[in-house]
């Protein structure tokens, strides 16, 4: 998980959370400087590389994807039925729009 310099406390929260549980499979990143959307993704890529993650998850913290759906879309990698697995909200037709998507995006 990468907090890219949010002010509500994610970071130490995520962390706590983390030692609460003891969830050693949770890494908290925190960027000290907003890198952007593309930026955070590089850094988190970066990170995965450096340390030999088998599997990268990249989901958005506002609500917009379902992290339910994360099982179903890592077990044909960990099986080694898939290299990747993508996601969309697009597939189904309106619902990108009623998750609050802008029109103007919805048609470009």
């Amino acid at each position: 998980m990468i907090d890219d310099c949010s002010p509500d406390k994610t970071f130490q929260k995520a962390e706590g959370y983390s030692r609460k549980n003891k969830k050693s499979n949770l890494t908290v990143l925190y960027n000290p400087v907003n890198q952007g959307y593309g930026g955070n993704q590089k850094i988190g890529y970066h990170y995965a590389i450096q340390n030999n993650f088998d599997v990268v998850v990249l989901l958005h913290g506002d609500g917009q994807y379902a992290p339910e759906h994360l099982c179903q879309m890592i077990n044909p990698i960990l099986k080694g039925e898939a290299d990747a697995v993508f996601g969309s909200r697009m597939i189904h037709k309106w619902k990108a729009l009623k998750g609050k998507m802008p029109f103007y995006k919805w048609i470009g």
